[in-house]
């Protein structure tokens, strides 16, 4: 039997290959970490595979940009969570970034290992935040189209059990609500130069 790795899934991005090595290096113990050279290899490995629960992408790149890149991927993927890693800070760039592209952060090269891991950690609550406010959502809908059914006799299920599971998921959203408020108010870019 085959033990799945359910570790998070994070795709890095960058031209320069000793960047990809450190980021790998550094990630490589909590995360599943997938190294691209080239954004176009990158994106159809992803198109294969599914949504990563985080891209990591330099903005300055040969084939399209960073930011270029995250709106194809929201595009693909509406719950995507990206960052950019960038050696340049062309204020135009980064607005771009994060109005268009929906950046949770920017970090800065050079960065360190310390910074590098803690905004990707925090991406990565946000990203696991919104599967389950998704997925909570989901059983809502569920919860409440079986309720509509009760309400015209058409299910037999005890009504108090089906509440308090109502209830129970309405509370769940209400918290990954301020959770999400909370992560969201955090500025970009909070990862700085060493």
């Amino acid at each position: 039997m085959v033990d799945e790795d359910r570790r998070p899934w994070v795709v890095a991005i960058d031209d320069e290959a000793g960047i990809l090595s450190d980021i790998k290096r550094i990630l490589i113990s909590r995360y599943r970490v997938s190294t691209f050279s080239d954004v176009l290899e990158a994106l159809a490995t992803i198109e294969k595979r599914g949504c990563p629960d985080l891209v990591l992408t330099d903005q300055r790149m040969p084939e399209m940009s960073g930011t270029e890149f995250l709106e194809k991927l929201t595009g693909m993927y509406p719950d995507s969570v990206g960052i950019i890693v960038t050696g340049f800070t062309a204020r135009g760039d980064l607005i771009g970034a994060i109005n268009q592209a929906h950046v949770f952060a920017y970090i800065t090269k050079p960065w360190t290992p310390a910074a590098l891991l803690e905004t990707v950690d925090r991406a990565l609550d946000m990203s696991a935040g919104r599967k389950a406010s998704r997925s909570l959502k989901g059983d809502l809908e569920r919860l409440r189209a079986d309720l509509g059914e009760l309400k015209g006799g058409a299910v037999d299920v005890d009504k108090e059990t089906l509440r308090a599971s109502f209830e129970e998921i309405s509370a769940q959203l209400r918290a990954l609500s301020q959770r999400s408020g909370r992560l969201s108010g955090e500025p970009k870019g909070a990862a700085t130069q060493a």
